[in-house]
């Protein structure tokens, strides 16, 4: 009987029910919201290839520059992308939250190529109020290009340093050396309205303890608004990649090594000034970098560049990473889209799961349940009893990380999203790292 297979004898068998909604009515709320018919507010990812050096751990696209003829041409055709883009669809009136031009090195622009980029920018969006962050390298930047990025919104700069050791840096054909990054970060405080962010990476070539160590405390000494740490991975289109693991011509620290590089940088940073804002990144005045907060969270990005990523309701795509497809595409006044990918519910779960949970310090219980309808505590126990009985997490109810847990966020998010897709069936996405 019906009853008693599907419903435990519970409830009777009936023809009266005729669905036409869920849930029913009578747990909707009478609240009213603003939001109803306001526009989304976006971000904005702008991708500048250009480097003066192509480092060997480097794994995104990039071109050596050759000529400012190549820059000028690129950006005729990035601000052609922009116009096209708003011409399809009219984003004048909705807020943009976050712009991000990263690269390569988008400091080597000139003032006005730099200019031209934000005039059409301002054309076709609103970036009024948005957070604006230009990716740098020391020794690129003089106080003429900082003046225009303030003039132009610029809020946020963020520079690759990589490591304070010199023999570290040239083992990486980085030109940078300890007293450039300084005099460059000195520059850049001079002027108040920037946030100043540095990269560091850990595990990279021909570092050590003692040389991380001295890496951990000359960026804090250095008194930037914020440091980031990246764990050094070995991708297979990069130059490391051929000589280290296919070649044996160099050697990288152990796994256990850099889990050690890593607890003096914990240990160092929770005994000064810097509070933790993510599992890898650390602020002094409590600062949040907005776009990395919105875009993870799975707030609609626009991407403008060759090999730019983004997203819009809930489709992820990429622009070719071929720059003559690029051009090209654009003038035939066509996108230069080169793949996409539509998320089902499933997938933004694992995505939440994966970049949010564990990762952002800022990121509450209480949001996932609002978003998804249920307690991934309560819904993975057996996965949250693994984290805590191992040391990663302080308890089954939330998901508050030890020092462990800290080391290993991207760890607890992968525990998490495997087990999850256990619970309502495998798919053929793999998570690799």
């Amino acid at each position: 009987m019906l009853k008693n297979e599907v419903f435990g004898g519970q409830a009777p068998e009936t023809r009266e029910e005729f669905y036409t909604n869920y849930p029913l009515y009578r747990y909707w709320s009478v609240n009213k919201s603003d939001d109803l018919f306001s526009s989304t507010p976006i971000n904005i990812y702008i991708h500048i290839p250009f480097c003066v050096q192509i480092c060997e751990f480097c794994y995104y696209r990039t071109e050596k520059i050759k000529s400012q003829n190549d820059i000028d041409n690129y950006i005729e055709s990035l601000c052609k992308e922009i116009a096209l883009v708003g011409s399809r669809k009219n984003y004048s009136n909705t807020p943009v939250n976050s712009i991000y031009i990263g690269g390569g090195t988008p400091s080597l622009l000139k003032p006005k190529q730099f200019q031209k980029i934000v005039d059409t920018l301002r054309k076709f969006h609103d970036i009024s109020s948005a957070e604006f962050t230009l990716e740098t390298a020391a020794g690129t930047f003089n106080k003429e290009k900082i003046e225009s990025y303030l003039e132009n919104g610029v809020n946020r700069i963020s520079m690759g340093v990589q490591s304070f050791d010199d023999k570290v840096l040239r083992m990486s054909n980085r030109t940078h050396v300890q007293k450039l990054v300084f005099n460059s970060i000195e520059l850049l405080q001079d002027y108040n309205g920037l946030v100043v962010n540095i990269d560091i990476l850990s595990g990279l070539v021909g570092d050590t303890y003692k040389s991380f160590s001295h890496t951990v405390e000359e960026a804090i000494k250095s008194k930037v608004d914020a440091i980031t740490f990246y764990k050094f991975k070995t991708y297979a289109n990069t130059a490391f990649y051929q000589k280290s693991l296919r070649n044996d011509k160099i050697e990288l620290p152990t796994e256990q090594q850099e889990i050690e590089f890593m607890e003096f940088a914990l240990e160092s940073l929770k005994a000064s000034e810097y509070d933790m804002w993510t599992t890898f990144a650390f602020t002094r005045n409590g600062y949040k970098h907005t776009y990395i907060e919105k875009t993870w969270r799975g707030d609609d990005c626009i991407a403008y560049g060759v090999s730019s990523f983004g997203s819009l309701s809930g489709m992820s795509y990429q622009n070719t990473n071929d720059l003559t497809n690029y051009t090209d595409c654009i003038n035939k006044n066509v996108l230069p889209l080169y793949r996409q990918h539509k998320l089902s519910l499933k997938d933004m779960i694992v995505k939440e799961l994966l970049l949010c949970v564990a990762r952002l310090k800022s990121y509450e219980k209480t949001e996932f349940v609002n978003k998804f309808g249920f307690d991934y505590c309560e819904f993975l126990s057996k996965e949250m009893e693994y984290l805590c009985a191992n040391g990663f997490i302080h308890n089954t109810n939330d998901l508050e990380l030890t020092t462990k847990g800290i080391l290993f966020g991207d760890y607890i998010g992968k525990v998490l999203a495997e087990g999850f897709k256990e619970k309502v069936g495998r798919d053929k996405y793999q998570l690799l790292y």
